[in-house]
């Protein structure tokens, strides 16, 4: 029965696609009755479920679009409803379903490369902040979110609270010089509930550990928080390893070459701050957590390095690429342009580029910094390090 009405569906859509080809105002009524003629739009719905439809079906349909894309109205009309279900459907793609010439994502140039409707999408419908928002969401899929092992190991090593009170120390905590262990424990839970709190760490290692009588398992949950401070992403998930996140840069690259979207990248939100979602945060957060992905850990000199080396650095590589691919677009502008958006639906502020610079600094590598010096713990040495190999006094 559902083969049946396969065949049927596919048919019906084939026949309206033929009606549409006849003449110009037969498509243009096919057009308006698709994108909603006044009345609820089927093309969301659709859009939404496209990754699931049947192959035959699927190609019928976006054949059907095709034809009807040569009606400005219609191509306005799925503009709006692809930008309404870009973060739905794209986080479905993330998580494998799917395949991209399978997919409403083939027809996106069709209007992405276009300032008209891509001026529109970005004052309406927030475009250019949805897409660094998915491109985040989809890297986040591969977040490593368990505390590694070395961690917990290196955490029963007697250096531990040397290596806090000299990171304290760095931070510039330098009363702390020669302090106890629980007041170097104390201080590092207020720098890292801190970091969480300004940059929306994982909620699940937030809140202060208890004020009296800190124990060893309170230092043992602090270690563990702290090294959620700045997630990594592992190169060997899917959403890595199969680039699911190449539609995103894609779309990312056609936008930011219509003339002006660069420029209004470099803006955030006049009012609500960091809680507001904005493009240029989302990047840099899409950056903090894009750090270290392959990164390298101390090896004995009797273990295997080039001959044996794991195949994790391809995924982390051409995830770089990808992103890196986009700061030329990204960089595109000159403090004397104007935005083109006018009466945006977030109103935003644009930086020039010293501003840029000093909002990067400040929200991006200065949070990052101080994250990756709470959660740094240094490899152990090999155990086959002789004595000898160790430096001498003078």
């Amino acid at each position: 029965e559902e083969v049946v009405n396969e065949q049927t569906a596919t048919s019906i859509i084939k026949l309206i696609n033929l009606v549409a080809q006849s003449c110009d105002p037969l498509c243009d009524q096919v057009s308006s009755g698709i994108s909603g003629r006044g009345v609820t739009s089927t093309l969301p719905p659709l859009l939404r479920n496209d990754l699931k439809l049947p192959y035959k079906l699927v190609s019928s349909w976006h054949a059907l679009l095709l034809t009807l894309l040569a009606v400005p109205n219609f191509k306005a009309s799925l503009a709006n409803a692809y930008c309404d279900t870009y973060r739905a459907v794209t986080g479905e793609y993330a998580r494998g379903v799917g395949l991209i010439e399978r997919s409403a994502y083939t027809l996106s140039v069709q209007f992405l490369n276009r300032i008209s409707y891509v001026t529109d999408l970005v004052r309406e419908r927030s475009l250019i902040t949805n897409l660094f928002l998915c491109l985040y969401e989809i890297l986040s899929l591969a977040t490593i979110s368990d505390v590694p092992t070395p961690v917990m190991r290196d955490f029963d090593n007697a250096g531990t609270s040397n290596l806090i009170a000299a990171i304290m120390v760095l931070l510039g905590h330098a009363s702390l010089v020669g302090a106890d262990d629980e007041s170097l424990f104390r201080a590092f839970d207020a720098e890292l509930n801190d970091i969480m709190n300004r940059s929306g760490g994982d909620s699940r290692h937030h809140g202060r550990v208890s004020t009296r009588g800190l124990t060893r398992e309170h230092h043992r949950n602090l270690i563990e928080k702290s090294a959620m401070l700045n997630p990594k992403l592992d190169p060997t998930h899917d959403t890595l390893a199969h680039r699911r996140y190449s539609v995103c840069i894609s779309d990312l690259k056609c936008v930011l070459n219509v003339v002006g979207m660069a420029r209004h990248f470099a803006s955030v939100p006049c009012k609500g701050g960091d809680d507001v979602p904005s493009a240029l945060n989302s990047w840099i957060k899409t950056l903090s957590l894009a750090q270290n992905m392959d990164g390298q850990c101390w090896k004995d000199y009797s273990q295997a390095h080039v001959e044996r080396e794991n195949s994790n650095w391809v995924g982390a590589f051409n995830t770089s690429i990808s992103l890196g691919s986009l700061y030329e677009r990204l960089l595109k502008w000159e403090d004397s342009d104007p935005s083109p958006i006018d009466n945006c639906v977030t109103p935003v502020k644009l930086l020039s580029c010293a501003d840029l610079c000093y909002y990067t600094l400040t929200k991006g590598v200065d949070k990052w910094q101080r994250g990756e010096m709470l959660s740094c713990l240094p490899t152990p040495a090999p155990s086959s390090m002789k004595v000898d190999h160790a430096l001498k006094p003078a």
